[in-house]
C-alpha cells in the first residue's frame, strides 16, 4: 500500500455495510412483516417505511462513491452505482408486490 493512497473513512465503511448488507436485510424483514400483517389498508405505514428504506439505501450507495482521480474511473463508478440502483429497485418492487398481493392472497 503506497503512502499516497487514501484509507476509507469510518462513515464510508458504515455506508458500504448499510447498502450491501443491512439495508437489503431490513427490506426483506419489512416485506415479511407486510406479508404477515393483517392490515388491509393499501398505502399503510409499512409501505411508507419500505420505500423510505429503499430511498435511504440508494442515498447510501451514492455516499459510498469515493472521489476518482480521472474521468474514466468516475464514469465506471457512476455506471456501477446506476446499475446497482436499477437492480435494487426492480427486485425491491417485485418483492413488495409479492409480499403485498401474492403472499397475502395465499394466507
Amino acid at each position: 500500500m503506497s503512502p499516497d493512497s487514501e484509507i476509507t473513512s469510518l462513515s464510508g465503511c458504515l455506508a458500504r455495510l448499510f447498502w450491501i448488507i443491512v439495508g437489503p436485510a431490513l427490506l426483506l424483514v419489512c416485506a415479511v412483516v407486510i406479508a404477515t400483517s393483517s392490515d388491509v389498508r393499501f398505502p399503510g405505514v409499512l409501505d411508507i417505511i419500505y420505500y423510505g428504506l429503499l430511498v435511504i439505501i440508494v442515498i447510501a450507495r451514492f455516499i459510498d462513491r469515493p472521489p476518482k482521480q480521472n474521468i474514466e474511473e468516475y464514469k465506471a463508478g457512476l455506471i456501477s452505482a446506476v446499475r446497482y440502483i436499477i437492480i435494487l429497485s426492480i427486485s425491491s418492487i417485485a418483492l413488495w408486490l409479492l409480499a403485498h398481493f401474492v403472499v397475502k392472497g395465499l394466507l
